[in-house]
């Protein structure tokens, strides 16, 4: 084997070495939406809420939680989150988080995928879904030694 031909099994060796480097932190190994994004996906919901942009609030929300906000409501979600009683209820809530949104009220709190934000008192729980967060629960009251009493969330 001379240098030369050595050299260029090398290079090939470190070519797919550095290939499947890439693909494997491509694949699942990088970190996914952190903090920040779970705030802002929180903001972008009542955001959309207080703006009536139904279709962006609904794409905001879990799979689940949709579905079973859509089977509780018996009609589409862009529906009743203008029109019905949902709606109504998340018209306070939502003044209240822009009130804080102003004055930089928030917190957060991630576990693995799971996260739970704090606008103006009001709690959201999120979770990751690909690079982005989706509102599984929202305008929930905590309620000693039992699980949050939340207006919309998922089965």
């Amino acid at each position: 084997m001379s240098v030369v031909s050595g050299l260029g099994q090398v290079r090939r060796t470190v070519a797919y070495v550095l290939a499947g480097a890439v693909a494997l932190l491509s694949t699942g190994c990088s970190p996914g939406p952190g903090a920040d994004d779970a705030v802002g996906a929180a903001r972008a919901f009542f955001a959309a809420v207080s703006a009536h942009d139904a279709e962006g609030a609904c794409a905001l929300l879990a799979p689940a939680t949709r579905e079973s906000f859509e089977q509780d409501a018996v009609s589409p979600c862009e529906q009743a989150l203008l029109d019905g009683e949902v709606g109504l209820v998340l018209a306070p809530v939502t003044q209240r988080v822009e009130e804080a949104d102003g004055r930089g009220d928030s917190s957060v709190t991630v576990a693995g995928r799971q996260a739970q934000v704090l606008l103006g008192g009001e709690v959201t729980f999120l979770a990751a879904s690909g690079g982005t967060w989706l509102v599984t629960a929202t305008a929930c009251v905590a309620r000693p030694e039992r699980p949050y009493d939340c207006l919309l969330e998922g089965d």
